[in-house]
């Protein structure tokens, strides 16, 4: 779809661009319809929590069909609900409480890995500090990795999975962030260290976010390497692959801080390139939440605990990433990269923290990205940080975000919403976000508790929760087209 420059205004938003579709409020307020016993419209309460009416589906999935497809629908293919979608995993992947064995803990990160040699493997992260390895054809745990503590966050590119995770330092006087990647194909392992000598200076500035950095190690040299890749702890991660010789990961951390990664080819380890803070780089006065690339430009995402929506340029400033990469344990540069920070209007940004970013592309490959947080809400911006679309009101906060092909088309992606109260919005962004299903253990299947990640792959996605399930949908028709 075109790129347009006009805005319309309409309900329930402030301004549209042309590629997020036009005509009419978004998702169609209307009274709740009929429901029958084998589908619903996934909420079943007819009034908002945080207000205003409640936005309806406009289509109703076949909950039978759901869990056990075309034979477990006694209305076969005369059912008046929707047989688009089917749960064909449902794993305890979060691991027994040690206190408590019959509670499953929370499930907080997915990831999903298409290796071409044994097929797709499903990554998760949980509170209880292990991530575990799913093969996605037996649906059996294959792999499991015990960390030192929570794990936050993970993401997953060219074989490498990265894992952002707290842990104790100095024999628990602090809790710090700590980040491991792990090469999936050549079995490396590797440990994110910042050199003492950015500690140091951390120590005599208090950090934006208020979290007091960790005590130097006794015996630590200045200069060595510290074992954690942040002074708080490892809320987001983001990784991509810059070339076949380097490999760029960043992480976003309780102190305010965004940390640049780099491992070159000929390197035996990461090296710390890049900070960017709020005292020399416009970054955040508090915690970064999440973290998104836009996969064909130099662009890097922010969002944190200040409310704030962060756009940063990363095209490489070949001479300070060289000198970051070359230097032995002293202090990083502040900015490895030519760096531009593009700040959103007061009036414009989110009303609490935000909690999930996400990259969108649409038809004519015009790049945006949507934004979520605890204000139940979510907005779509463009690459230069200018809000295209803003949906408020949703029934409870968003914990996550993702993009999904296959429900339409691969030129009409879907964005996929986690909310707080358990439930998966499937929405159209070519339709100006119109909710077309939702998922939730209420009306249809889902999760009973708070979706905490989302994560996609080749016509299906996964979605993982604080009731310590890990659930795989996978689509098996395209949605019909809007009414």
């Amino acid at each position: 779809m075109s790129h347009h420059t006009n805005r319309r205004r309409h309900a329930g938003s402030s301004g549209s661009r042309g590629g997020f579709g036009g005509g009419g409020p978004p998702g169609g307020y209307h009274r709740s319809g009929d429901r029958g016993p084998a589908g619903g419209n996934g909420h079943h309460h007819h009034h908002n929590p945080n207000g205003g009416p409640r936005e309806h589906a406009d289509l109703r999935l076949c909950k039978f069909f759901l869990i056990g497809g075309l034979e477990a629908c006694q209305s076969g293919t005369a059912c008046k609900y929707a047989h688009v979608l089917q749960r064909v995993a449902d794993l305890e992947a979060g691991g027994r409480d040690a206190g408590n064995p019959g509670r499953i803990g929370a499930v907080k990160a997915v990831a999903a890995w298409d290796n071409a040699g044994s097929g797709v493997k499903l990554f998760t992260g949980s509170k209880d500090g292990a991530v575990r390895m799913w093969d996605a054809l037996s649906w059996k745990l294959e792999n499991s990795e015990q960390l030192e503590g929570e794990v936050h966050c993970l993401a997953i590119a060219s074989n490498f999975l990265a894992c952002g995770y707290e842990g104790d330092y100095c024999d628990g006087a602090a809790r710090v962030g700590l980040c491991r990647v792990f090469d999936l194909a050549g079995g490396r392992v590797f440990s994110l260290r910042c050199p003492g000598s950015a500690v140091a200076a951390a120590t005599t500035t208090p950090s934006p976010g208020g979290a007091a950095a960790p005590p130097t190690s006794p015996g630590t040299a200045d200069a060595d390497a510290l074992p954690y890749a942040h002074a708080g702890r490892v809320y987001c991660v983001a990784i991509r692959s810059v070339s076949a010789t380097r490999l760029d990961v960043y992480t976003g951390g309780h102190e305010g801080e965004i940390h640049g990664w780099t491992l070159a080819a000929d390197a035996a380890d990461f090296a710390l390139t890049s900070r960017f803070d709020a005292a020399t780089s416009g970054g955040h006065v508090a915690g970064v939440t999440c973290l998104a690339l836009f996969a064909k430009s130099n662009y890097l995402v922010s969002g944190g605990l200040d409310r704030a929506v962060r756009v940063w340029s990363l095209a490489d400033d070949a001479a300070a990433t060289a000198a970051a990469l070359s230097s032995a344990g002293g202090a990083p540069p502040r900015t490895a990269a030519r760096l531009e920070c593009v700040r959103t209007a007061r009036d414009r940004g989110h009303a609490d923290a935000l909690t999930a970013v996400v990259e969108l592309v649409l038809a004519d490959e015009q790049p945006f990205f949507v934004t979520a947080g605890l204000d139940s809400c979510f907005k779509a911006w463009d690459a230069a940080g200018n809000l295209a679309f803003d949906k408020p009101g949703l029934p409870a906060p968003v914990m996550a975000l993702a993009t999904a092909g296959g429900g339409v088309s691969a030129a009409a992606p879907l964005l996929l919403l986690g909310l707080q109260d358990g439930t998966v919005e499937i929405r159209q962004p070519t339709t100006q976000f119109k909710l077309r299903a939702t998922l939730n253990a209420t009306v249809t299947q889902g999760h009973r508790g708070e979706v905490r990640a989302l994560a996609t792959g080749d016509q299906y996605f996964c979605s993982a929760g604080s009731d310590g399930r890990l659930m795989v949908w996978q689509w098996v028709a395209p949605l019909p087209p809007t009414a």
